[in-house]
């Protein structure tokens, strides 16, 4: 219908029109019409609009032509409104029109809903125009309209959907631009609108599309995570479910192109985007927390430590909000033990220390509503790679979220918070993705509380693979191994994968990395705990504990072994003490106080009647004082004191004090073996050769004099190894006392007459211990670039152990392709045993090199994974 034959039918709508139109100025009538195409199906709510809004006008003659304007649409539209409105007769309209506008909006709305879009268009189009009272007397009748616009999604055309979402866009901008009337927005507009749920998804879509626009720090994704807030009070939490959702779909997104941290990906903005969002719905949202609690703390330690000071504080923000909200749950607040356990971690987690392994100098809240973001780090303190927080501080925060965790859970009826993050973190560990890998696999070995054979040979596949790539992924390598080390303590006792995993760390600490070093120290040790408590060592020594799990895989390790010049098979103690040897030069001081104690630990594990504080020498602990010796004045000191029941040296030399300080230490009794002599010494050269303490140089070069008198057909040897370090030393030391040991070592040396008994070099080499030297070397400063020798070997022998483990993996199906999670076949069982001699009985023979699996292709691929016992839940398959 025209809008000229609109006034043919009634008169007095001219006359309105034309009244009407003087409350607006020239110029923006003239830009008003010039922007709006006003189409037929437009006019009844155009002129609906036109009416109900001058019926609240303070001009009287305005009021009534607004009322007769009422009347004529009524008639030529057949509006149903149950008013008898009389438009020939002039009437008294009053100042207070509201009640009868509310009503005849109400009833509209709900009889004539096809009106909805073309008159809340005109409602909103002009609103900035209106006077302040005129602007609240329009949200007041608009506002029954709004929960029609639900029925636009799904009677509608695609026309009327692009009106729909212009209009909500409309909206948003109102929101932003109204200042004044901003409460009476959120109440009158957004509350109505949250309480549709058919509506929700699109609006909150359209939120965050103009927030990614308008990007981080703008007040346009401020206003919008605050209007989220008000949408959220009519649903029940589905609004911070959907964007917890959104924010786990993009994360999942980033798999498709992978970067080394989530702050070089392109969806990063889109992350920080969201979690703006999600720190305005955390806050007092006790139903978030019961719902929603594992997968925001999933979802702060996997994006924590990354961005911005601003970005890091609202992500230390949402953890602070969500345990807050967890504290008014009311089953929690029921329980006084459980209230007093929240309230205390909320205060631990207030404090600087914990907010600091954020990232973050100062306080969330005086951080997380700044208005400039300005780019910055944390402290650089504990950061690791990418400026992003250490493994020890991630480890650290999962351990204090998973505790409040187990000190709730039990009190939610039917709650699967553990299962739930348990899941996330296993779907993002086993699929190819550096950013997101290297913290999942932290936080997977703190929260598991079982680690089957299918978790395990999983966790070890990934490890396999990323030693094959070409990218410097020392962090992943480093993560994947403390996850295993969080595994041991599950395993039963009596799993053969303890023994492999000690193999395992032997292989990381050969690769001669700092950063790995550390990892697989802790592996190791962890092994040596578990076996410990196991009372392995009260009826074997480690060598003998070890060797069965060798020599199913001899043939490899064997490999790696003759890589670096050690060989466990010829001599597994002094292997192992050199290996630990290397920790002494670790750039962190708890690396190398760990380092100590470790082989504390394994001498005292060889040495069967230790009483006292006495230090007795054995053919299986010798290797470990050797070490020690150097390192410890403790040892030196327990060394030096008067052994009665040991002949340590002939008589001739036990009358002299110098050489007679270490006489445990100086005995062929002590020390039968020619092969151990030789390891003894020659290990002992190397540290004097590779330290530059005064203190040790001058202990070492005395200890040798002595013990060349003693192991005369070893000293040969030494003489050649350290020959250039004596020249140089006589020419540069400035230490009498350091001096005067060379002039020892040098007479002796002088005065001893050759013979054919006296030892090569070469015996060194056919020892297979030609590589000792270089654990005594400081560990490489800038990292190793790969993939090295050694990282090739060790993932051969990772590879052929998962097959040793799994045999039914060669019928496995290799999937190329990151979305879809895809398992591998495992003897048609879905789970696998903890251990059990079945499961793992392989033979002892050693593996010969056509037995190794070969990987096809060069470049990253996805983590095979064998099938797991878990399963997704329905509503979240598209993660």
């Amino acid at each position: 219908m025209a809008l000229n034959k609109l006034m043919i039918i009634d008169p007095n709508c001219s006359i309105v029109c034309l009244q009407y139109s003087n409350i607006f100025s020239a110029d923006f009538q003239s830009r008003y019409m010039s922007e709006r195409k006003l189409e037929p199906k437009d006019v009844p709510g155009t002129f609906l609009n036109l009416a109900l809004l001058n019926l609240g006008s303070t001009d009287a003659d305005l009021r009534v032509a607004a009322y007769k304007l009422l009347s004529g649409v009524k008639q030529a539209f057949h509006l149903r409104i149950s008013y008898q409105l009389e438009s020939s007769h002039d009437l008294c309209v009053p100042m207070n029109t509201a009640p009868f506008v509310m009503t005849v909006s109400r009833e509209l709305a709900q009889k004539e809903p096809h009106l909805t879009l073309e008159f809340l268009s005109e409602v909103v189009a002009g609103f900035q125009q209106y006077t302040p009272a005129l602007k609240q007397f329009c949200l007041a009748y608009m506002s029954p309209w709004l929960p029609n616009l639900s029925l636009s999604l799904f009677e509608a055309t695609a026309t009327d959907h692009e009106k729909l979402m212009r209009l909500v866009d409309m909206l948003v901008a109102l929101s932003i631009s109204e200042d004044a009337i901003y409460p009476l927005i959120q109440s009158f507009v957004w509350d109505k609108i949250g309480g549709e749920p058919r509506l929700l998804k699109r609006v909150l879509d359209s939120f965050i599309r103009m927030s990614i626009s308008d990007g981080l720090g703008s007040r346009k994704l401020e206003v919008l995570a605050d209007t989220a807030v008000t949408l959220e009070q009519s649903t029940d939490g589905a609004v911070t479910t959907e964007v917890i959702k959104k924010i786990l779909k993009t994360i999942a997104h980033t798999s498709d192109k992978v970067t080394q941290s989530l702050e070089q990906h392109f969806l990063w903005s889109e992350l920080t985007v969201l979690s703006r969002f999600l720190l305005a719905l955390s806050c007092n949202n006790p139903r978030n927390a019961v719902k929603n609690l594992t997968d925001v703390f999933y979802l702060c330690i996997i994006m924590m430590g990354n961005g911005p000071s601003f970005v890091k504080a609202t992500i230390h923000g949402i953890v602070l909000n969500t345990v807050q909200s967890l504290a008014s749950v009311p089953e929690i607040m029921a329980n006084e033990e459980a209230t007093k356990s929240v309230s205390l971690k909320l205060a631990e987690i207030s404090e600087p220390k914990f907010y600091h392994q954020f990232g973050i100098q100062k306080r969330a809240s005086s951080l997380a509503y700044q208005r400039s973001v300005q780019p910055g780090r944390g402290p650089a303190l504990e950061l690791g790679h990418h400026g992003s927080p250490s493994s020890t501080c991630v480890t650290a925060i999962t351990q204090h979220l998973l505790d409040l965790v187990n000190a709730t859970a039990h009190l939610i009826p039917e709650c699967t918070w553990m299962q739930r993050w348990q899941k996330l973190a296993r779907r993002t560990s086993f699929h190819y993705n550096p950013a997101l890998q290297t913290r999942s696999f932290l936080m997977l070995g703190v929260i598991s509380n079982k680690a089957s054979l299918s978790l395990v040979t999983r966790t070890l596949r990934v490890l396999e693979e990323t030693l094959g790539r070409r990218e410097d992924e020392v962090y992943l390598l480093e993560s994947i191994t403390i996850c295993l080390t969080a595994f041991l303590p599950l395993l039963e006792e009596g799993s053969k994968l303890i023994y492999h995993f000690f193999w395992v760390a032997v292989g990381i600490m050969q690769l001669g990395e700092a950063t790995l070093y550390a990892a697989s120290l802790e592996l190791m040790e962890a092994c040596i705990k578990k076996l410990t408590l196991m009372k392995v060592f009260e009826k074997q020594t480690l060598t003998s504990a070890m060797q069965p799990s060798r020599e199913e895989l001899e043939w490899p390790l064997s490999q790696m072994d003759r890589e670096v010049g050690i060989s466990f098979s010829s001599d597994f103690n002094f292997s192992l003490a050199a290996l630990l040897y290397k920790g002494f030069s670790h750039p962190l001081s708890t690396v190398r106080t760990r380092t100590q104690e470790l082989l504390t630990t394994l001498f005292f594990i060889h040495s069967p009647d230790v009483s006292g504080g006495r230090i007795e020498v054995y053919q299986d602990n010798l290797a470990y004082i050797t070490v020690l010796f150097p390192e410890s004045e403790i040892v030196r000191k327990h060394l030096r004191e008067p052994r009665p029941r040991l002949k340590t040296l002939a008589s001739s030399l036990e009358d002299s004090p110098t050489h007679s300080s270490y006489n445990t230490l100086l005995s062929s009794h002590a020390v039968p073996s020619q092969k151990q002599q030789i390891l003894f010494l020659f290990v002992l050269a190397c540290a004097l050769i590779n330290t530059q303490d005064e203190k040790k140089t001058q202990i070492l070069y005395e200890f040798l004099a002595n013990a060349s008198k003693v192991y005369f057909n070893v000293f040969p040897l030494i003489r050649s190894v350290l020959m250039q370090n004596l020249v140089l030393t006589l020419q540069q030391s400035q230490s009498p006392h350091v001096l005067s040991a060379v002039q020892q070592l040098v007479s002796v040396a002088v005065e001893r007459v050759p013979s054919d008994t006296d030892c090569k070099l070469t015996v060194i080499n056919d020892l297979g211990f030609g590589g000792v030297r270089e654990f005594f070397n400081p560990f490489p400063k800038h990292g190793l670039v790969y993939p090295t020798s050694q990282g090739t070997l060790l993932q051969k022998y990772l590879e052929t152990l998962v097959a040793h483990l799994s045999p039914s993996e060669e019928c496995v199906s290799k999937s190329h392709s990151l979305s879809s999670m895809k398992d591998f076949a495992t003897n048609g069982s879905t789970n696998y045993p903890l251990s059990g001699s079945s499961a793992l009985r392989r033979s002892s023979q050693a593996i010969p090199p056509s037995h190794n699996h070969q990987r096809t292709g060069s470049g990253p691929s996805p983590n095979k994974t064998p099938q797991e016992t878990d399963t997704l839940d329905p509503d979240d398959t598209d993660f």
